[in-house]
């Protein structure tokens, strides 16, 4: 790929992936407790799209790096480029100055070239195509949220919402065992006192159950997750409502306060 315009947009497509890199260090989070489900799952592929943009960078640093190695300059900011592969070991906004440096001396080096070269019309296209995917990854890491968000509404359509009369019409439980939630071989279910199993270990988390009062009745109802999505069950696993939660399974406080939310704000019960 070579000629005067190739190279300049090489070394815009690196100034851009330095601070794609800049923007993903600083405005990500690092702690993982800081993500819900659905901000997690943006940010793993945002993480893998930008692994992939390095790797593409880097092959197209290494061959102009091999066209222009009669020019020292050129050279060395093709070689700033390649340090920008020290991404995958370390989630630093220093790492992003390789890249940004590189697109400069690149930048800077073409304007000053006197040599006259006959443009790769597939070069330009390509270096295009890139800065345009670089500039998606970028939008993407900054509406995160957003697009966490929008992940978790649609999958929330195909829930089963929860009626305000849902117990207006059903009787008490004649099930006087207490419940005891315990995790075996990573799945979670409920033994009683005896230590007999009265629900089945399937379930990726299990809260304990807890007594709510609808139109004076007494239920016990417990937070299970399987499979991606939570539900509200009471103890013969009849289900009260299914939503997306957006706390990991393995996050305990989160849970315990997302299940508090649900007694307090949808079933306006408090325990």
């Amino acid at each position: 790929m070579r000629g005067k315009v190739v190279n300049l947009c090489v070394g815009a497509m690196n100034i851009v992936l330095g601070f794609l890199l800049l923007v993903y260090t600083i405005y990500m989070p690092k702690e993982i407790t800081e993500f819900t489900v659905q901000e997690l799952t943006v940010k793993g592929n945002v993480l893998n799209a930008i692994y992939v943009l390095l790797i593409l960078v880097f092959l197209i640093n290494l061959f102009q790096y091999r066209n222009n190695r009669d020019n020292a300059r050129m050279k060395t900011g093709y070689l700033f480029g390649f340090f920008a592969l020290i991404f995958f070991l370390m989630k630093e906004p220093a790492i992003s100055l390789f890249s940004i440096i590189s697109g400069i001396i690149v930048f800077l080096g073409t304007l000053k070239d006197t040599i006259v070269e006959r443009d790769s019309t597939t070069g330009i296209s390509i270096v295009a195509l890139m800065i345009v995917a670089i500039m998606i990854t970028m939008g993407a890491t900054f509406f995160y949220k957003n697009i966490a968000q929008s992940i978790k509404n649609k999958a929330n359509k195909d829930s089963q919402a929860y009626k305000s009369d849902y117990f207006r019409y059903i009787t008490e439980l004649d099930i006087e065992d207490v419940y005891i939630n315990v995790k075996k071989d990573g799945k979670y279910g409920y033994i009683n006192p005896k230590g007999e199993v009265v629900i089945d270990f399937k379930y990726d988390y299990a809260s304990p159950f807890v007594n709510i009062v609808m139109y004076n009745k007494n239920f016990q109802v417990a937070l299970v997750c399987q499979e991606g999505t939570s539900k509200i069950i009471m103890k013969n696993e009849r289900v009260v409502m299914t939503y997306r939660s957006e706390s990991a399974d393995e996050n305990y406080e989160a849970k315990m306060k997302e299940l508090n939310d649900i007694y307090t704000n949808t079933l306006r019960s408090r325990w």
